[in-house]
């Protein structure tokens, strides 16, 4: 019995050896993709970090149409906000 189904695989694997080989490249393909995405991603969150620590991320950013007084600067600073003008 092994050997009518050893045969039977066997020549399916031949008749059909075009399709096997498509799938094969196409799952080939597939698995690249996956694994050069999570390089990728991993890569691009370090470098986000490492951008962040060198050039000194700030946690926000605004600006004035008019330029802040001393007293609204001083509010500013009291509540534990560094200003960089």
């Amino acid at each position: 019995m092994q050997w009518i189904l050893s045969k039977r695989v066997l020549r399916d694997i031949r008749e059909n050896l075009l399709r096997y080989l498509a799938l094969f490249f196409l799952m080939s393909l597939v698995m690249y993709m996956v694994v050069a995405i999570v390089g990728a991603a991993g890569t691009i969150m370090q470098g986000t970090k490492e951008s962040g620590r060198i050039h000194h991320r700030e946690d926000g950013q605004f600006g004035v149409f008019v330029p802040l007084t001393d007293d609204e600067i001083a509010q500013i600073t009291e509540k534990g906000v560094t200003l960089w003008v």
